[in-house]
């Protein structure tokens, strides 16, 4: 994330964003479609390693910031992306 700033942060407000949308639509199908996207771009930036560690921190930081019942909606989604990045969709 430090070595990558701004983009990182932008590309973790585009995954916040669309797991917010995804959970008021119901609708996981357009999420795995957008990680589908992602892990091909991460993979051809031969960034999977990097991407897998900023993910899981973000998902450590929204465990321990936000309330239970908004870690139940969200966790399943960051779930998706990062077993994606780590092992392909």
């Amino acid at each position: 994330v430090q070595s990558h700033g701004n983009t990182c942060k932008r590309d973790m407000g585009y995954i916040l964003r669309h797991i917010a949308i995804s959970i008021l639509k119901d609708d996981t199908e357009s999420f795995v479609e957008l990680i589908l996207w992602m892990e091909n771009v991460t993979k051809a930036l031969k960034k999977e390693e990097s991407a897998v560690r900023a993910y899981q921190s973000l998902r450590s930081i929204v465990r321990s910031t936000l309330p239970e019942e908004m870690v139940t909606l969200i966790d399943p989604y960051l779930d998706i992306l990062i077993k994606a990045l780590l092992v392909g969709s």
